[in-house]
């Protein structure tokens, strides 16, 4: 969960838009290594907050003899640890090692806010060529041990656009029916019920949270989606719902009793 502000009527800040605060406080790093020969040197160290930025690290030149690149990625740090890019003079690498991302060399080819899990991590990059006078540019990002943001409450009211948990969208019975043998991901294929613009507070991309709701004979389903969670955090993430039943009299000439 990413918990920040929402609001409506706002565009989506994507990887070309994105903007970090100033104020930067680490959070952990990047110790970066390239490989001489034999021997791992240390290049630099790249430090980072929670908010995805770039940070470049100069990495040298390579001996004559040698035909690629390899750069070896240490986190250190932090409670968990992302890396959306990581390009040698503005060239993407030609392999990684150290993830079980099945993706992961696609993902940090460029930036777009598709990341690799990167926390506790070794990552080796190999670059196709050699390094004459190289600068290994990193954006990236590492989060705290705690998170101190408030979450989000929906719907939002009132002037400031802040939920209270004491407001409730209007679902009627059955206007979203969720076919026989169907699941509540069936929802998906159609519009969404609920639709909220949400500025980020924990370094997260600021976009949509979409919601869908349906019920069948026996169910209520509910299925939301922040579409600028990009992070894979397990069990820190938490969604609940509250319900609140209106009820209405039926006269016993409506039930058809008697």
């Amino acid at each position: 969960m990413f918990p920040g502000i929402a609001t409506a009527n706002l565009p989506a800040k994507k990887a070309d838009t994105y903007t970090a605060p100033d104020r930067f406080i680490e959070k952990g790093n990047f110790e970066v290594f390239v490989l001489m020969g034999k021997t791992w040197v240390k290049a630099g160290v790249a430090a980072f907050d929670d908010f995805y930025r770039e940070k470049t690290v100069g990495i040298g030149a390579l001996p004559a003899n040698e035909k690629e690149t390899r750069v070896r990625l240490v986190q250190r740090g932090g409670g968990a640890a992302h890396i959306d890019a990581a390009l040698l003079d503005g060239n993407a690498p030609a392999a990684i090692q150290g993830t079980s991302d099945k993706n992961a060399l696609r993902k940090i080819s460029s930036r777009e806010f598709d990341v690799i899990d990167a926390y506790g991590k070794t990552v080796e990059l190999v670059f196709p060529s050699r390094a004459e006078n190289g600068k290994l540019t990193l954006f990236a990002r590492v989060e705290g041990a705690v998170n101190y943001e408030k979450p989000f409450r929906f719907p939002m009211t009132g002037s400031l656009k802040k939920g209270t948990g004491n407001d409730f969208y209007a679902y009627p019975v059955d206007s979203r029916r969720v076919g026989p043998g169907q699941s509540g991901r069936s929802l998906e294929n159609r519009p969404p019920f609920l639709k909220e613009f949400c500025i980020s507070g924990t370094g997260h991309p600021s976009d949509d949270l979409l919601g869908w709701v349906g019920n069948d004979d026996r169910n209520l389903f509910i299925r939301i989606d922040f579409i600028g969670d990009n992070t894979r955090d397990g069990g820190r993430e938490e969604s609940r719902s509250r319900m609140r039943p209106e009820c209405r009299m039926r006269t016993p000439a409506q039930a058809g009793w008697g």
